[in-house]
């Protein structure tokens, strides 16, 4: 990986390469980041640009023997740890799915996140962790000698997800790792790392990328989207490139959003709960990457209810007749006092359906607490 192949994040990578150039190379990094950033991949493509034999100033080779074996994730001195999931009996947990992890990180290079990690666990409903028995691992390759003027990494992948034990024995190593030795975590949420592990580590921030260069990345990947589908993709992403790519391979799903809308917001008005729930069941069915493309719908859809509350008319041209019927079914129900409510409510969903929870029980869960938030203005509306 090199830091060419990465979009965006032009300022992370300059003071990556100034730390390999001025020597000061901290032990501990963690690139604290929201989900679906390129932590991962700047992390190996510094990683590479420290053993590269033929760097230059902006970047690593790429076909040196080094680069070539660290991209193809078969440098001996680099090694992942990562949650996972029915480990528990394993002597090396992460090793267990390293097939898993190495064929995710070549499919998807820079472009993945938390999901996509689950799915190729297979995890189901299980929410894996970071066991001790990877401290024990790591700390078994810290011990071996490394050839001189060479680095070895231990990339940590959402290290909030270590047990008590594994970071009790991560805090030893990292007072003291060996010489050329080089930890690099990333995590989504670092206010969940036991204080004492996160004062060990040098901190570098990676904050959304500006829509303008979202919509760029995908004009370059899509060139024949209209700039409509771009433009929604870009205004769902919040400046992730990685949730903007899946909004657009999920484009052609927008038939299908609309149609669970429209079936939640008819079983709204007419309170029937056995068809919430069978809309709940159809809608897990699709898979996670679905369900939360399809709540974002939602959002998006309550968003232009509220809009034609405020304003004269839904003539929109992001929306289709059959969205703006829909939105002016909901004047007078979606208002200043309900959206906002209503779009925390779906909020929370999407957060348990990308923490593995059951998405059924979520989606229903969802799906009910709208119904009591809504139900008493569209009583309002139906007496009228």
């Amino acid at each position: 990986m090199q830091f060419r192949e990465i979009e965006g994040y032009e300022s992370v990578k300059a003071d990556l390469r100034h730390m390999a150039q001025s020597g000061r190379i901290p032990h501990n990094l963690l690139f604290e980041m929201e989900d679906g950033m390129p932590g991962v991949a700047l992390g190996i493509a510094f990683f590479q640009y420290l053993n590269c034999t033929q760097r230059d100033e902006e970047d690593s080779c790429g076909v040196c023997p080094n680069c070539r074996r660290i991209r193809s994730l078969t440098y001996p001195e680099l090694f992942f740890v990562y949650p996972v999931v029915k480990a528990a009996d394993a002597v090396n947990p992460s090793e267990l799915y390293f097939e898993a992890w190495h064929s995710m990180l070549l499919e998807k290079g820079e472009l993945f996140d938390h999901s996509d990690w689950l799915e190729a666990l297979q995890a189901g409903n299980s929410q894996p962790i970071i066991y001790a028995k990877d401290a024990a691992f790591i700390e078994d390759k810290l011990s071996r000698t490394i050839s001189a003027g060479s680095w070895r990494a231990i990339v940590i992948y959402e290290p909030e997800r270590m047990s008590k034990d594994a970071s009790n024995k991560l805090l030893k190593l990292m007072e003291e790792p060996p010489q050329g030795s080089l930890f690099i975590s990333v995590s989504f949420h670092t206010e969940r790392l036991l204080p004492t592990v996160l004062s060990r580590m040098q901190r570098i921030e990676l904050l959304p990328e500006s829509p303008l260069a979202v919509a760029e990345s995908l004009r370059r990947r899509y060139p024949n989207a209209s700039e409509a589908s771009i433009e929604r993709a870009v205004r769902r992403s919040d400046g992730i490139l990685t949730r903007a790519v899946k909004q657009m391979e999920l484009s052609g799903s927008a038939p299908e959003f609309f149609l669970s809308y429209k079936s939640l917001i008819d079983a709204l008005f007419q309170r029937k709960v056995a068809v919430m729930k069978q809309l709940a069941d159809t809608m897990a069915a699709k898979g996670r990457e679905w369900v939360i493309a399809a709540l974002e719908y939602m959002e998006e859809g309550f968003r232009y209810a509220f809009r034609s509350e405020v304003s004269e008319g839904t003539d929109d041209a992001e929306m289709t007749r059959e969205e703006q019927s829909v939105a002016l079914s909901l004047k007078g129900v979606v208002t200043a006092d309900t959206v906002a409510e209503a779009f925390e409510l779906i909020e929370k969903a999407i957060y348990h359906i990308k923490g593995n929870v059951f998405t059924k029980v979520v989606l229903f869960d969802t799906f009910m607490k709208l119904t009591s938030l809504l139900t008493p203005a569209i009583k309002m509306k139906q007496l009228r």
